[in-house]
């Protein structure tokens, strides 16, 4: 039996309580999911590409200057707190796609993710729209290749807006149901 399937027992809670946790089944011997394990609720991947999907859906009917962070007064705070969410959202997604993918690859399951093509084919999706827009004439900034540098620092940021639903789909359809603990049994 692989390192990761074998039961762990956890720590006292704040009450002095403890619970023996097994990876492979992804709950406490209870059967309820261990508090705070991301790891459980994989379509939780999806929700940088759902508030990005909603945000264009924003721009579209408002404009973009919804998202303009350089407006003055309390429209300009409403625009970094928008942008400021779903940069946390994407960051904190990533740090989860990232460590499912190495709970996977720590067991048996049938297919072994590698997170870095994930993250790093999200930025370079969100990167090469900047690029299409440049070639485009969309945008004409006055210094391309310090835009582009800053395009390429957002875009890793933001990589699990693509990389994340890109992820669910194929672990959902390698391993089973969305909600499949991570071996993949059900």
């Amino acid at each position: 039996m692989p390192k990761s399937q074998e039961s762990q027992p956890r720590e006292a809670d704040q009450f002095g309580v403890t619970a023996e946790w097994s990876i492979a089944a992804g709950q406490l011997a209870d059967g309820r999911a261990p508090p705070g394990d991301e790891l459980q609720r994989p379509w939780l991947f999806a929700l940088p590409g759902a508030l990005g999907a909603a945000y264009a859906a924003v721009a579209a009917l408002v404009g973009p200057g919804v998202f303009d962070t350089g407006a003055a007064g309390l429209r300009g705070l409403a625009a970094v707190g928008l942008l400021s969410v779903l940069v946390l959202v994407s960051v904190w997604a990533s740090a989860r796609l990232y460590d499912d993918a190495l709970a996977l690859r720590e067991t048996d399951a049938d297919w072994q993710p590698r997170p870095w093509r994930y993250l790093f084919g999200g930025a370079a999706a969100l990167t090469a729209l900047r690029v299409v827009q440049l070639w485009t004439g969309a945008v004409s900034p006055a210094r391309p290749v310090p835009y582009l540098a800053g395009t390429v620092v957002v875009a890793l940021t933001l990589a699990s807006v693509v990389a994340g639903p890109a992820y669910l789909l194929r672990r959902a359809r390698t391993l089973g149901r969305v909600g499949a603990a991570t071996t993949g049994e059900e």
